[in-house]
This record gives structure tokens, C-alpha cells and sequence, in this order.
């Protein structure tokens, strides 16, 4: 039953494949130009170097060792890039063949669906249901505001209890914090607890320091980020945080949460990160967001949502045109 099931399935894609290779060179999509045909062939071969590295790049370098040819390398690779096409069931004229097709296919498509434009009320509509999305999951769980915040997408609603607070981060160094998750992570708290303390010792003098220096207003919070922050790894984000939050450790959050005014900052906060200074930012304005500071994101988004409906039509009516014979031989 379910080889059938397979074997079906299968089928099916292969018909939907010729079809679509007979439709586009019927309008005339696979007649490349020699700039395009370039480009298929170094996507394709491409593709092939990626699988033959992945899989045997270690092995081609022990069989070549060192002080070899650039001919005696092309020679070992060979024979592993026709290892890589057989596992594929392929020939590199079958790879180059898939990516002309890829290169026809979508020119097809931006020829045939590119003068889409929603209208005023189209992007309207697309709006209100991206802001029904986010309400729903935003309303349950906060913690999904925060992790678009910090991902960076477009966000249509925004729940409330929510605030932004900024931090300093005295970051304890590679190896004792990926030592402490380790620990952690294998249950073994106790000792990653120990570790965590000496390594926090190490780095509380500047923690202290910088803290002394906010406390006085020798410098302000802007200027103790720049000067004490690590550009790699804190950058001034602003982070989005709520109550019981599950988007951070436990003990940011809860010192996020503590504290009582706008420009407020912590003591030092201790995590297995290092220690923290976080400052009291803002509050969100909870609710849908302004249509306008969006519009041009619902507009690309929906353009995009168009076109793919549009080429499915399209594909479906070349689907339905085909005459499709089937013989026994093709299985």
C-alpha cells in the first residue's frame, strides 16, 4: 500500500516537472542567453563542489596529503564528484539541465505575475489579519513579542505589561561560561555554581567600578554602555521584557521587572552570563500598531503572497491543458 502510495507520489512529480519543461520551452523560457546559460552551469557545479566537500573533503585531503599538483588534485576529485553524481542518480548534464530550468522558471514567473499591485483595500485587509495573528499569540504569550523584537520582524500589535530596558553586560569569559552551560546542561548545578562564582570574581571589580561611576553620574548610562560593553557581543539593544518572562534568564528578568521609574538601572545583577546593569528604557504602548508605519511591509509581503497565487494558477492551467498518457513502462 504505501510503496504505491510512493510510487504515485512520484509519478506525480515527474508528470508536474515535464509539464512545466514543456510549457516554458513552448513561450520560448528555456532559450537562455549565453549569460544566463554562465550562470546555470556555475550554480550547478557549484552545488556539486558543496556535496563533494561536505561529504569527502576530508577524505581528498588525506589521499592527496601535502606537496601535491593542481593536476593531481583535479585527478582525486574526479573520482569523488562522480561518486557524489551517482549517489545523486544524476549527470552533470542532469544538474546543469535543473538550474537552466530554475533560471526559465522564475523569468516565467516575473514575466507573467510582475504587474501585480494590490489595491488600498487589499493591503487594508492583509493588515487587519496580520494584526489579528499577532494578538492572538502575543495576548497568550508575551514572550513572542519579545522574540520578534529581538529578531528583528515586523511586528502589528503589541501586548500589554510590556517594557524596554537596555543593559551593560560584563561578560564572563568563553570558556568558563561554556563550561557553566555544559555543567548546567548535564544536571551537575552545584558545581556550576562554584565555577560561576570564581568567574564572576574575576570580572566584579570592573562591574563595580562602572556601577559607581552611573550611581555618582560621572557617566551616564549611554556613555558606561560604550565604554564597558563589548561591541561583538552587546551592541545597546533594546530588549523587550515581560513579566514571568521566558525569553531571558530569570534573574534579568525579574531585575527588569523590579524596577520602579523610567531611568531607573540595577545594582549588579549576576547571571551565567556574567553581571548586568540594566537600565528602565520606556513602556510599550500596547495595542495595534499605526497602518502607515507598516504599509510598506504589508505591500511587499502581500505583492509577494499575489504572485505565488498568481503563478499557481498559472502552473495549474498549463496542468490542466497537458494531455498526460500513462503506460506500464513507466514503472
Amino acid at each position: 500500500m504505501y510503496s504505491e502510495m510512493i510510487k504515485n507520489s512520484v509519478l506525480e512529480m515527474l508528470v508536474q516537472d515535464e509539464i512545466m519543461a514543456q510549457a516554458l520551452a513552448e513561450k520560448g523560457y528555456l532559450d537562455l542567453s549565453e549569460e544566463q546559460l554562465a550562470k546555470a552551469h556555475e550554480d550547478a557545479q557549484a552545488e556539486i563542489d558543496m556535496s563533494v566537500d561536505y561529504y569527502y573533503g576530508s577524505t581528498i585531503d588525506a589521499e592527496l596529503g601535502t606537496g601535491y599538483s593542481d593536476e593531481e588534485r583535479a585527478k582525486v576529485y574526479a573520482k569523488y564528484e562522480e561518486m557524489v553524481l551517482a549517489d545523486y542518480g544524476m549527470t552533470k548534464d542532469d544538474f546543469y539541465a535543473f538550474y537552466i530550468k530554475m533560471i526559465a522558471e522564475e523569468a516565467a514567473r516575473e514575466d507573467l505575475t510582475g504587474n501585480i499591485v494590490p489595491t488600498d483595500a487589499e493591503l487594508k485587509t492583509k493588515f487587519d489579519e496580520n494584526v489579528a495573528s499577532d494578538k492572538e499569540a502575543m495576548d497568550e504569550d508575551a514572550s513572542v513579542y519579545e522574540q520578534a523584537v529581538m529578531s528583528g520582524r515586523t511586528i502589528y500589535y503589541r501586548p500589554e505589561g510590556v517594557r524596554n530596558v537596555r543593559q551593560i553586560l560584563f561578560i564572563l569569559d568563553d570558556e568558563s561560561r561554556d563550561a557553566v552551560g555544559l555543567l548546567r546542561s548535564s544536571g551537575y548545578d552545584t558545581s556550576a555554581d562554584f565555577l560561576l562564582q570564581n568567574a564572576l570574581s574575576q570580572i566584579k571589580e570592573t562591574a563595580q567600578e562602572a556601577l559607581n561611576k552611573l550611581k555618582s553620574g560621572a557617566l551616564s548610562f549611554e556613555e558606561a554602555m560604550q565604554q564597558y560593553n563589548d561591541p561583538e557581543k552587546e551592541k545597546g539593544t533594546i530588549y523587550a521584557v515581560s513579566e514571568g518572562s521566558s525569553s531571558y534568564v530569570e534573574s534579568f528578568t525579574s531585575a527588569s521587572m523590579e524596577l520602579e521609574n523610567i531611568g531607573d538601572f540595577t545594582q549588579l545583577v549576576a547571571s551565567d552570563y556574567g553581571y548586568h546593569i540594566i537600565e528602565y528604557v520606556s513602556d510599550v504602548e500596547a495595542g495595534a500598531v499605526a497602518f502607515d508605519s507598516v504599509k510598506d511591509d504589508v505591500h511587499e509581503a502581500l505583492i509577494t503572497t499575489l504572485k505565488d497565487q498568481k503563478w499557481q494558477q498559472i502552473v495549474d492551467e498549463w496542468t490542466a491543458a497537458a494531455v498526460v498518457v500513462y503506460t506500464d513502462t513507466v514503472y
